[in-house]
């Protein structure tokens, strides 16, 4: 057979780059009949085009370059091989074998290695509280407003609350705060994050919470899941029991179809599903008020958003709080959140910290890091890196 020669370098650290380039990795691997090698690393490289004025080609170099050459001519057929970097950046969404290190032109010791395996198949849990070693910095008069809308919600009035703000201005850092308070209110939490390369996967935003929800375990036969299951909306919304398999579409499960479901037109499907969900979600806020937090909404795909606005609305008198995270002016494909428009909802935008409150943040840091010296901070520390 042929051999294709597969070389990823991400050219970014972020988490998301890593991922992504591991997933389609996986893809090109069990999607297409090749025989491939791959490596995968990432790191700082210089890019850019190269040659002349009637050829030029694009090229990258670097370290990483040469790594994920070596880790690509290394692997055995089929095989894809990260770097520790990328490995430690994707670590709890896939699975892994051991690997010996590889010895490296240049490199003193063999460089570590480690041979992707498949998609993690974790068991979604409810929203912990965020383990933070460091307090919260500023944002004083946001997490006042989001502590009034808690006590609403608890109160049984329902409301949304959307965090808007560019990446980087601390969004989850104030989703975490805002957990830590709900849990002290006797919130139960659960949690979903959109991803930039999902917005075409039906209820992508959904699928850890629902999973969670519903305590699915991944381990779990299907015959005890499809029994686990059936006892909890037997429990929760006996009148919808007949509408399971309804579930595969946001549990990633394969319930068999029953007489109720199989011949039912798309629309019905969706408003079928959406009802159960619905009844579900009421009888867990009767119990217990409940925290639903969505993450990096700008990236939604269009059913999680159907979704979310026809649960915002149906449960408006109940103990629900909506947490919303996303960025501003990335919602055009959405007519931005018609969420926005329910009477409920919030809006707190944030904006960058004042030059007291980055003092603060950078004297916690350094105090952390270096403890002996007390939070003393360098000259014309703070303003540099504001």
């Amino acid at each position: 057979g042929s051999y294709a020669y597969v070389n990823f370098g991400a050219l970014s650290a972020h988490e998301d780059d890593s991922r992504r380039a591991v997933k389609t990795a996986l893809e090109l691997r069990n999607k297409t009949e090749l025989q491939l090698q791959m490596g995968i690393t990432q790191g700082l490289m210089r890019v850019g085009a190269y040659g002349g004025v009637t050829r030029k080609a694009f090229g990258a170099l670097g370290d990483d370059v040469n790594l994920a050459a070596r880790f690509m001519t290394t692997a055995k057929e089929n095989e894809i091989l990260l770097s520790s970097d990328v490995h430690k950046a994707v670590m709890g969404q896939f699975t892994f074998e051991p690997h010996p290190p590889v010895p490296m032109k240049g490199k003193a010791e063999p460089l570590p290695v480690f041979a992707v395996t498949d998609e993690s198949q974790r068991r979604a849990v409810r929203l912990q509280e965020p383990n933070y070693s460091l307090p919260m910095v500023g944002r004083q008069a946001e997490l006042k407003l989001i502590e009034e809308k808690l006590d609403l919600a608890k109160a049984g009035k329902s409301q949304v609350i959307g965090i808007v703000a560019e990446a980087g201005l601390g969004k989850s850092r104030l989703v975490a705060e805002m957990i830590r308070n709900a849990k002290r209110k006797g919130f139960v939490g659960f949690g979903g994050a959109c991803q930039s390369d999902g917005i075409h996967t039906p209820y992508l935003a959904w699928k850890s919470i629902w999973q969670a929800f519903f305590d699915v375990d991944p381990e779990m036969s299907e015959r005890k899941l499809i029994r686990w299951l059936k006892g909890e909306i037997e429990d929760r919304a006996p009148s919808r029991v007949n509408a399971m398999p309804l579930l595969n579409v946001v549990l990633d499960l394969n319930i068999p179809e029953n007489d109720f479901t199989q011949n039912l037109e798309p629309k019905i499907r969706q408003s079928a599903l959406h009802a159960l969900l619905e009844d579900c979600l009421k009888a867990q806020a009767k119990d217990e008020p409940t925290l639903i937090v969505i993450e990096d909404l700008h990236w939604i795909d269009a059913l999680s958003h159907d979704l979310l606005e026809g649960l915002a609305k149906a449960l408006a008198n109940y103990a629900v709080c909506f947490v919303l995270a996303y960025r501003p002016l990335q919602m055009e494909r959405l007519q931005n959140p018609r969420i926005e428009a329910l009477e409920q909802f919030s809006r707190i935008e944030l904006h960058e910290l004042t030059t007291l409150e980055a003092e603060s943040a950078v004297r916690a840091k350094l105090t952390q890091l270096y403890p002996a010296r007390g939070g003393a901070l360098p000259a014309g520390l703070v303003e540099a890196l504001m």
